[in-house]
C-alpha cells in the first residue's frame, strides 16, 4: 500500500511542473537543496536539454 502512495506521489511531483510551471523552479531548488552550485547548473543544464524540443 505503501508502494501505491509513493507511487502517486512521485507520478504528481512529475506531473506538477507541466501543469504549472511558475513551481518549477521551487520543485527544483527543493529537490537540489543538498547540491553545490557546479552540481545544480549541471543539473539545470542536462533538465533544459531534455525538456527542449528537438
Amino acid at each position: 500500500m505503501f508502494d501505491l502512495f509513493k507511487a502517486i506521489g512521485l507520478g504528481l511531483a512529475v506531473l506538477l511542473p507541466l501543469a504549472n510551471p511558475l513551481t518549477t523552479v521551487a520543485l527544483f531548488l527543493g529537490l537540489a537543496g543538498n547540491m553545490n552550485n557546479a552540481e545544480r547548473n549541471k543539473q539545470a543544464l542536462m533538465a533544459s536539454c531534455m525538456s527542449s524540443p528537438s
